[in-house]
C-alpha cells in the first residue's frame, strides 16, 4: 500500500451535524454509517442527550467518517452553565478541526419556526469564519413522509424560501449545497454528499479553540445573550396564555418573568466578572425550571401546554 493510500485511509472525515429534535439526525447518522449507532425516536424529546461522536465507515464500506451529533444549547432547563458544559464536550471532540457542517430540515415542516431561527441565529455568533459556512451543507429528511406528488413541490418550496428565512438571521448557511435523504431503502440516497465533504479541508473554529484553552468568557455571554431572547418569547408565550386563560395561567407568567429578570442578573454578573455569582444565579435558575418542568408534567393535558421551550441541534 502506498504512502497516500495509507494517508488516505487513516484520514477521518469529521462531520457536525445540526437541526431541531425529530429532524431525523439520528436517522440519518445510521444511514451514513450503515449501522445502527444513534438511537432514533419519534418523540419530541430529544434522544441525544450531550454531543455523542459516531464513528464507522462511509455506508458501511468507504472511507472513516465521524458524525458528531449535538444537542440544544438552549434548553432553558439546562440552563448557561449546562450548555457551555455541552459547548465544551463538543469543543473536546472537534480538537481535531471539522470538514463540514451538515444542517438538517425536515421536508413535513411548513416553514422555519422561530425557535429554529434562534439556533441558527446563535450558531451565526458561534461561527463567524467564513470558512465554517463555506463548509455547511443542507441535508433535506422525512422525504417518505410526504405523498410523492409533493415530495419534490416541498423541496423547491424550501430551496426557494430558505435564503430568505437565512438572511432574517444573518446567518450564511449554504443554501447551494443541498442533498435530499430519500429513506434507507433508496441506498444511492446522499451519494454526492460524500464528495462534498472529502473535499473539504478540516478547520478547527476559534471559539473551538478558545473553549479548548480554558477561554470561555466570550462563549458563556453568546450563550447567554441567546438564552435571554428564549425566555423573553417564553414570557410572551405565557403572557398569551394568560389572556386566554385568564388566573389559572398566571403562575407560568410569574415564573417566566422571574426567570427573565434572573437571567439579567446572571448577565450583568458576568459583565463584572463575578463568575461565582452568575453560576449561583444559574443554579437557582435550573432548579426553578426543573420545579416548573415537574409541575407541567403532573398537570392534566388541555390546559395549554408547557412553557419550556427546548431548541436541540
Amino acid at each position: 500500500m502506498s504512502t497516500s493510500q495509507q494517508q488516505a485511509q487513516a484520514e477521518v472525515h469529521r462531520v457536525l451535524i445540526l437541526g431541531r429534535t425529530g429532524a431525523g439526525k439520528s436517522t440519518l447518522t445510521n444511514f451514513l454509517l450503515n449501522e445502527q449507532t444513534a438511537t432514533t425516536s419519534f418523540k419530541l424529546q430529544s434522544c441525544t442527550k450531550e454531543p455523542t461522536p459516531y464513528r464507522g465507515k462511509w455506508r458501511g464500506t468507504g472511507e472513516v467518517i465521524e458524525i458528531i451529533d449535538t444537542p440544544g444549547l438552549l434548553d432553558s432547563a439546562d440552563g448557561n452553565m449546562g450548555a457551555l458544559r455541552a459547548l465544551k464536550t463538543a469543543a473536546d471532540q472537534m480538537k481535531d478541526g471539522i470538514k463540514a457542517l451538515l444542517f438538517v430540515q425536515p421536508l413535513t415542516d411548513m416553514r422555519m419556526d422561530d425557535s429554529i431561527k434562534m439556533m441558527l441565529e446563535l450558531l451565526n455568533k458561534v461561527f463567524p469564519e467564513q470558512q465554517v459556512w463555506d463548509r455547511s451543507a443542507i441535508v433535506f429528511t422525512h422525504w417518505d413522509s410526504l405523498d410523492s406528488e409533493k415530495r419534490q413541490e416541498s423541496v423547491t418550496k424550501w430551496v426557494s424560501e430558505m435564503p430568505g428565512e437565512l438572511q432574517s438571521v444573518e446567518c450564511r448557511l449554504n443554501v447551494t449545497n443541498t442533498f435530499v435523504y430519500k429513506g434507507k431503502h433508496d441506498v444511492n440516497s446522499l451519494d454526492g454528499l460524500f464528495p462534498f465533504i472529502k473535499a473539504q479541508t478540516s478547520f478547527l473554529p476559534k471559539i473551538i479553540h478558545d473553549v479548548q484553552q480554558g477561554k470561555d468568557g466570550e462563549a458563556l455571554k453568546i450563550i447567554a445573550t441567546m438564552h435571554k431572547k428564549m425566555m423573553e418569547m417564553q414570557l410572551q408565550h405565557a403572557q398569551a396564555q394568560r389572556e386566554i386563560f385568564g388566573e389559572i395561567r398566571a403562575d407560568r407568567e410569574r415564573d417566566a418573568q422571574r426567570a427573565l429578570e434572573m437571567q439579567n442578573q446572571f448577565m450583568q454578573a458576568l459583565e463584572r466578572s463575578d463568575r461565582a455569582n452568575a453560576e449561583r444565579l444559574d443554579k437557582m435558575m435550573a432548579q426553578q425550571s426543573e420545579q416548573t418542568r415537574q409541575l407541567v408534567a403532573n398537570m392534566p393535558r388541555g390546559g395549554g401546554g408547557s412553557t419550556r421551550w427546548c431548541v436541540v441541534m
